[in-house]
């Protein structure tokens, strides 16, 4: 998924007196590395790693916090699209960047967007 340059991040925060050393660093993509936690325990950066990886990528991330808002909705809303590419089109259409990625944010307001437009069809 990562399209763009890679970060350094410390996993020990340099403005908590972490280091600059290489068994200080870890690269991560910008969208990951501004999520991560910020604090003095390192155990947790590695923790928030692997359950994001787990979680999925940014696109499945935000399907699952729609569809805790949505419920059953979404799933009725991407049933009218033929295929995901073209929901994305639309999507595309509506949402922008900060900078050069979508958020994830956006990405779910989009889509609980459409679903409560659903609603209002009815």
């Amino acid at each position: 998924h990562v399209k763009h340059r890679l970060q350094k991040c410390h996993f020990y925060p340099a403005a908590l007196g972490g280091s600059n050393n290489p068994d200080n660093l870890f690269l991560m993509c910008k969208t990951c590395h501004s999520d991560s936690p910020d604090t003095q325990y390192p155990k947790q950066f590695f923790r928030f790693v692997r359950n994001r990886h787990l979680e999925g990528n940014i696109y499945v991330r935000a399907y699952k916090e729609a569809r805790e808002v949505c419920r059953n909705k979404l799933d009725e809303f991407m049933n009218t699209f033929d295929s995901l590419e073209d929901m994305w089109d639309l999507m595309f259409d509506d949402i922008n960047t900060h900078g050069f990625n979508y958020s994830q944010s956006s990405i779910s307001s989009w889509l609980i967007e459409k679903c409560e437009e659903m609603d209002n069809d009815i």
